[in-house]
């Protein structure tokens, strides 16, 4: 019986949280219906697909040069791609323009993971989006925040081509997690140019890109306001981005950097999200972080602004805690609340991991992702789809 072949394209280069979520996709694909590669602007990311034994391939779809068109259109033909799963504006903008040279027209997914460009006004992106967002097959969102953000300011696309599939995250089993591994307080900061001592007392820690949406920069402005809270307390930063000199500059000219360590981009989040306490998250822009199903699979609790459908997977009182977005004094405070709550912070970790394994485990998230690309293929009128 035909397969039906799904290409998933992404216009990174580097490993965050959308690429996460389609990796995650590929690798749980049914073998026995569906075909599935995966296509990046190469770097880290395409040697971590590659690693993982996914059909991965290197082209640049930020930039629409020929030899990148080109590229593109002879995967399609050669794989007989029936589905195009695109990652963020820019990935399934290409997928779209490169259409109508594909000798045969593939569905296309446009899969939103975040919703800052609607958050401020209703201007000529949001029309953009809108207008997009109908010419697509159909669109993702990773949560009923986003949703609301696309439909209300977003251009208002067509909702019969919106759909809601909130993100999952594969668990891992109780041996791995229960592993004994080295303290990431303890770990040697060689930027820094000096080692830490082993994990002693209280961990906040923070993982993600070094970003405008993140909100690092006013946060850590006011944890330097507030360097009391780390007297007894560390934070750890795992990862980087384009805040991170401004950051390691801010660390560094308040004599913190015993107190705010750096750990760089790490391939295993959850080896270091163990040694936490506390997961922080002062976001000023989300979808559904990925960040937060790992924190709840090592856990951990959260807490975070309230922004985009954080609170689909973060239940406030239940395994972490909400904040109203841009509060960053009340963000200080429950760090402070928390630090010293003791046995709470275990309840939350063990709610979230509940949590976690009834609602945002792989097998129901395949199972609509799998329905959906069959949908579409049914909606090509190709040959009988498999069962």
């Amino acid at each position: 019986m035909a397969k039906i072949n799904v290409l998933h394209v992404l216009s990174t280069n580097r490993f965050s949280g959308a690429e996460k979520i389609a990796g995650q996709i590929c690798r749980n694909l049914n073998r026995d219906s569906f075909n599935v590669s995966i296509l990046c602007n190469g770097g880290e990311l395409l040697r971590r697909y590659r690693k993982e034994g996914l059909d991965a391939f290197d082209v640049n779809v930020n930039r629409y040069y020929p030899w990148n068109v080109a590229a593109f259109i002879r995967i399609v033909r050669r794989y007989d791609v029936h589905i195009v799963h695109a990652h963020g504006t820019r990935a399934s903008v290409f997928a779209l323009l490169c259409s109508p040279l594909g000798g045969r027209r593939y569905r296309i997914i446009s899969h939103m993971h975040g919703c800052r460009r609607w958050q401020k006004n209703k201007g000529m992106l949001s029309a953009v989006d809108g207008y997009l967002a109908n010419r697509y097959d159909m669109n993702i969102v990773c949560g009923t925040g986003v949703y609301g953000h696309l439909m209300e300011r977003g251009g208002r696309p067509d909702a019969a081509k919106v759909t809601i599939i909130s993100n999952a995250l594969e668990i891992e089993s109780a041996s791995r997690r229960d592993e004994t591994i080295e303290s990431a307080a303890g770990r040697v900061d060689e930027s820094a140019g000096h080692e830490h001592a082993a994990k002693a007392g209280f961990v906040y820690g923070f993982v993600g890109r070094f970003s405008k949406p993140k909100g690092l920069i006013p946060f850590l402005s006011k944890i330097i306001e507030n360097r009391d809270l780390l007297a007894d307390a560390r934070l750890v930063l795992v990862g980087d981005g384009e805040d991170m000199n401004t950051l390691r500059r801010m660390v560094t000219g308040n004599n913190l950097t015993r107190q705010i360590v750096f750990e760089g981009n790490r391939d295993n989040v959850l080896d270091y999200m163990r040694d936490f306490d506390l997961l922080v998250l002062p976001s000023i822009s989300e979808g559904l972080p990925m960040v937060i199903l790992e924190a709840m699979s090592a856990g951990k609790p959260v807490l975070a602004f309230d922004v985009g459908s954080v609170a689909e997977a973060l239940r406030n009182g239940v395994n972490g805690y909400l904040v109203e977005a841009g509060d960053y004094d009340a963000f200080i405070r429950h760090m402070r609340k928390l630090k010293e709550s003791g046995e709470e912070l275990v309840k939350l970790g063990e709610n979230g991991r509940a949590l976690l394994a009834g609602e945002f485990g792989m097998a129901g998230y395949m199972g609509k992702i799998e329905d959906l690309y069959r949908s579409l293929y049914r909606d090509e009128n190709l040959e009988g789809p498999p069962s």
